[in-house]
């Protein structure tokens, strides 16, 4: 029953980096667009490509790290009111969660980690934004 619990929580974090990827490439590709002015702006007052993809990629860093301790609050409060119904059907009319410092750090460790990587990697458009931009527009 340990090994079948483990494998799902494997399975859920495949899914749920994979999830993390896809609105990475989404979100961080509307943000490029819209910022390619001000990034601009950066790189003309001596900003460097890689202190710019740091602090674009922060910002997702500490946005999921808010999203993912709200979660984990709206999990540990009705978490068990809806195992306990769900299971209901299958003989399990009293689940009860326990929630251990692993259980409730590593989602959040992994779902920041994931947004910072494959932002900071995404990041890497800064590169093409050109200062002379700044002139045309």
């Amino acid at each position: 029953l340990k090994l079948g619990v483990k494998i799902i929580n494997i399975i859920i974090y495949v899914i749920s980096i994979l999830f993390i990827l896809v609105v990475a490439i989404m979100l961080c590709g509307r943000m490029f667009i819209n910022e390619r002015k001000q990034l601009a702006i950066y790189k003309s007052i001596g900003f460097t490509i890689k202190n710019l993809r740091i602090s674009f990629a922060l910002r997702f860093l500490l946005i999921s790290l808010l999203g993912s301790v709200l979660g984990i609050i709206f999990n540990m409060s009705i978490n068990d009111f809806i195992m306990s119904t769900l299971l209901r059907f299958s003989g399990i009319s009293n689940f009860k969660t326990e929630y251990t410092i692993i259980t409730l750090s590593l989602p959040i460790l992994i779902i920041t980690v994931a947004f910072f990587i494959f932002s900071y990697i995404i990041s890497r458009q800064i590169k093409n934004v050109n200062i002379n931009e700044l002139i045309v527009q």
